[in-house]
């Protein structure tokens, strides 16, 4: 079915281990056409579990897949020779896969893979800083929010004569500064709200944050009071005696934990078993006292401190909480993941925690990188000019709009134009736009997310020339395309089936 191509393979090179041919290296010619060996490495790799699997693979297997690739290969060029990229459907396809895959594959490059690697960097440290808050609700009107800023600037300014904790306790309207004089204990990656460890780590010990930082919860005033290494996890397994409710039982409670000590360091029972025997806690008991895995962050100090000071297989001395005593063991510890290892639950935090204000602060830097420039007079009248209570679904909805302003420039961004003309199509080209009321405060919102929108896309379309990755994706979506078409006209498109023949067959 394929044209007949002069085909040279260069069989010495089947035998390079894959990743370590040189990148001039030509594989085979094919007409005129030469294929480097590192296409083939690449395509290899990629379908035998990757790079390292692949340099361990015998030669049967590689001349198997160059069987395969050859083939591979030959349909394309018969694809190509057969017009199927000059065809209209392909390209359009072609294009909508480009339009879809540049913004994610930008995001994913710009946005979410850095953030990702400083998420896990975070991870090796933790911090412990103390705050001073002054609080404000999220949807603060402009007035409350300077109030709010000012006071807890204010506050700053005394650090200069006063001491955090004395400031913390006396003004921070977190509750627990009273008692704690602001200190938050130790804390990890994903333990406070973004802004506020962006803040932290962004300081070093004895540092306070220059200006007061701003999360949901308000204004923070933060110190930094240490840094140390992530330790990993340890795993824990525990016997709880716990005191009456009128607590008259305190000494007994005592003796008994000193009972049960006594048995376990004489070898009479092992700790399992004295949880199983003896452990107020009914879910754990079950499982030998085991609690589990614990990070040092957002573990309280004191029970942290025991955790991470506890070797493997020893007994911990016993914890006194106001409901009875703790007798701790740490039975196992492990390291820090490996980012490959991590990624996964990376990604969903990052998702769940960073990523609205992340896209946010992007979208921002474009804003001012493209210098996003809006006609606000003609933008304000322009969201006035529709019926408020219809939407762009009604047939002449953009009518009401003046001839003279349908050409003039709305927004620009770099030495482009963006016209009202413009705008119109883009809302009818739209679905997201169609059955939003064209309210003034609507057609505000829509005005910007479309001069937002364009930015992005005026950015992604220089994205070949920032990842040259992307270009190759795109040539295996489109050599991909092109083997699915030659295929479906000179097999399927091909192939008769009918009821006698059916009967034959059969």
């Amino acid at each position: 079915m394929f044209s007949r191509f002069t085909l040279i393979v260069v069989p010495a090179l089947i035998l390079c281990c894959a990743g370590c041919s040189g990148s001039r290296s030509i594989l085979a010619t094919m007409g005129d056409e030469t294929i480097p060996l590192s296409e083939f490495e690449k395509m290899y790799a990629d379908n035998n579990g990757g790079w390292a699997k692949a340099e361990t693979s015998g030669i049967d297997d590689r001349k198997r897949f160059l069987d395969l690739f050859i083939k591979y290969k030959l349909k394309i060029l018969e694809a190509k020779k057969a017009g199927l990229l000059r065809d209209t459907s392909i390209q359009n396809e072609l294009q909508s896969y480009r339009s879809t895959l540049a913004s994610s594959y930008m995001l994913g490059k710009e946005l979410i893979e850095p953030r990702l690697k400083e998420m896990y960097g975070r991870k090796k440290e933790e911090i412990r800083a103390s705050h001073i808050l002054v609080r404000m609700n999220p949807d603060a009107s402009p007035v409350d929010t300077l109030v709010a800023y000012t006071k807890a600037d204010q506050l700053r300014k005394m650090l200069s004569t006063a001491s955090f904790d004395s400031v913390a306790k006396r003004y921070s309207q977190d509750p627990s500064a009273k008692a704690n004089n602001g200190d938050l204990g130790w804390f990890g990656q994903g333990r406070m709200v973004a802004e506020f460890e962006d803040a932290a780590y962004a300081l070093q010990p004895g540092e306070v944050s220059p200006v007061p930082v701003r999360t949901r919860f308000g204004y923070h005033i933060m110190k930094v009071i240490a840094r140390q290494p992530n330790k990993g996890m340890v795993r824990v397994s525990h016997v709880l005696k716990r005191f009456a409710a009128d607590l008259t039982d305190t000494a007994i409670v005592r003796d008994s934990v000193d009972f049960i000590l006594r048995r376990v360091y004489s070898g009479e029972i092992t700790f399992p078993q004295a949880a199983y025997l003896y452990s107020d806690d009914p879910a754990s008991k079950m499982r030998g006292g085991d609690l589990g895995f614990y990070e040092r962050s957002g573990l309280p100090d004191d029970i942290g401190s025991i955790f991470f000071s506890t070797r493997v297989n020893t007994i911990a001395p016993p914890y006194s909480a106001p409901y009875g005593y703790h007798i701790f063991t740490v039975t196992d510890t492990k390291p820090l993941p490996s980012f490959e290892e991590a990624e996964k639950d990376l990604r969903q935090q990052y998702q769940q925690t960073y990523y609205a204000l992340d896209y946010e602060n992007y979208i921002h830097s474009l804003v001012k990188r493209y210098n996003l420039n809006f006609d606000v007079t003609l933008r304000y009248h322009l969201s006035r000019a529709f019926d408020s209570t219809a939407t762009a679904e009604k047939a002449g909805w953009a009518d009401s709009v003046k001839q003279e302003l349908l050409p003039r420039t709305l927004f620009s961004y770099g030495s482009a134009t963006f016209s009202v003309r413009d705008f119109i199509n883009r809302v009818n080209g739209s679905p997201e736009f169609k059955t939003t009321t064209l309210s003034p405060s609507n057609v505000e919102d829509i005005i910007e997310r479309i001069g937002q929108t364009t930015i992005l896309e005026a950015h992604t379309s220089t994205l070949a020339s920032r990842f040259p990755d992307f270009e190759t994706i795109m040539k295996e979506y489109e050599n991909g395309t092109l083997i699915y078409q030659i295929e479906q006209n000179e097999i399927h498109n091909k192939t008769e089936v009918n009821d006698s023949l059916l009967l034959e067959y059969f």
